[in-house]
């Protein structure tokens, strides 16, 4: 069987698992006793997208709510581990599977005031190393691409104005 539709039926299983209620502390039992209020809109998620490394051990997807803002999440499929990188989304995992790279945002609140000032909005580059869970941020990385044997990170900085 071909790896690519395996790797799609996995994908497809692990975000299935993932719960479709609000994340709140409370069991989904209590949360249904109560009427939906305003303010828990901004708790509800959507899921954007989804990566699966090369090896099958890692998943990476985006997290979207309501309010505009949202995270990255990394999961470790044997064990279920999870880490979260804020205002973090399009992930791209090196081809040895060593390495998570990302794009770092604001939060929403952030670039209404970017707007309003008319100053660009800018994003930078985060590096997960999936072997040691060190990560590095750098600032004022437009896009990154990895090399194809995962060796090389190639980075390109934001027009100075």
């Amino acid at each position: 069987m071909p790896l690519l539709p395996l790797s799609t039926v996995l994908l497809g299983i692990c975000l299935a698992s993932l719960p479709a209620y609000p994340q709140e502390e409370a069991s989904p039992e209590a949360a249904a006793k109560r009427p939906v209020e305003p303010e828990d809109y901004a708790k509800w998620e959507s899921i954007r997208g989804g990566e699966l490394s090369p090896d099958g051990r890692w998943l990476a997807y985006g997290v979207r709510r309501v309010d505009g803002d949202g995270e990255l999440r990394l999961r470790m499929l044997a064990t279920d581990s999870k880490e979260v990188f804020e205002h973090a989304s399009g992930p791209e995992f090196s081809a040895d599977s060593k390495w998570l790279a990302y794009r770092i945002g604001v939060s929403k609140k952030e670039r209404e005031k970017l707007r309003k000032s008319k100053k660009p909005l800018r994003s930078d580059l985060g590096l997960h190393n999936l072997v040691t869970g060190e990560t590095t941020d750098v600032e004022e990385v437009a896009s990154f691409e990895f090399s194809d044997d995962g060796a090389f990170l190639v980075m390109r900085r934001h027009r100075i104005e």
